[in-house]
């Protein structure tokens, strides 16, 4: 889906550690598509993939891997049904402008993601004592060790086994650039076509 938007709030502190809430609004979303977002940020944030990233992994002509965050930090925090209501009236008593809105608990230094329920309501102190309620129960699923996967194992194996397959990828990118600008050189020296093996060169023959 496409984003519309994408904020982070400023910090708030559960049992001392300190926390940023990621707000994703959108008409829909694609699978895993704000998991990997926030994924992609965390490692932009630690510089283990470059500012630019972002833009080669949307190239129409690239297809590269993008890092995905855990999935029990995500939750669903709103619907809105701001099309319909265009041309129908509120559905929902005073709605916004997104349809979709999906919010992210994470530390602050990573985030993660995946489903809690969510429920419409006209009271807004109600809303937002659920949030924190809500919020507050993540984070401890995250702290209690219960995950098979904890945020920090998770940076772990990003940082040492799908960070550098994703660079690795990126390598063969630029050089595809390079090669397309006309600029690209090999790593080391290609060896001399007729240094080879006798039998080689029958064999060719042969081939050819």
């Amino acid at each position: 889906g496409i984003l519309e938007k994408f904020k982070m709030s400023v910090p708030v502190t559960f049992h001392g550690e300190e926390f940023v809430v990621l707000r994703l609004a959108a008409q829909g979303f694609l699978t895993g598509q704000c998991r990997r977002l926030v994924a992609t940020l965390v490692c932009m944030f630690h510089g283990w993939l470059p500012p630019d990233f972002v833009r080669t992994a949307t190239r129409p002509d690239v297809v590269i891997s993008t890092p995905m965050a855990p999935g029990h930090l995500l939750y669903l925090d709103e619907c809105h049904f701001s099309a319909w209501e265009k041309g129908h009236g509120r559905v929902f008593g005073e709605s916004g402008v997104a349809d979709t809105v999906v919010s992210m608990v994470g530390g602050i230094d990573v985030d993660g993601s995946t489903v809690a329920p969510c429920s419409a309501s006209f009271d807004l102190p109600a809303q937002n004592q659920w949030r924190q309620e809500l919020r507050a129960r993540l984070v401890e699923l995250e702290r209690d060790g219960s995950l098979a996967t904890n945020c920090s194992e998770w940076l772990q194996h990003l940082q040492a086994v799908e960070v550098p397959r994703i660079r690795s990828q990126l390598e063969q990118v630029a050089a595809a650039d390079a090669f397309a600008r006309g600029e690209w050189r090999p790593e080391r020296p290609l060896p001399d076509p007729e240094d080879c093996p006798d039998v080689y060169s029958r064999v060719l023959a042969l081939l050819r």
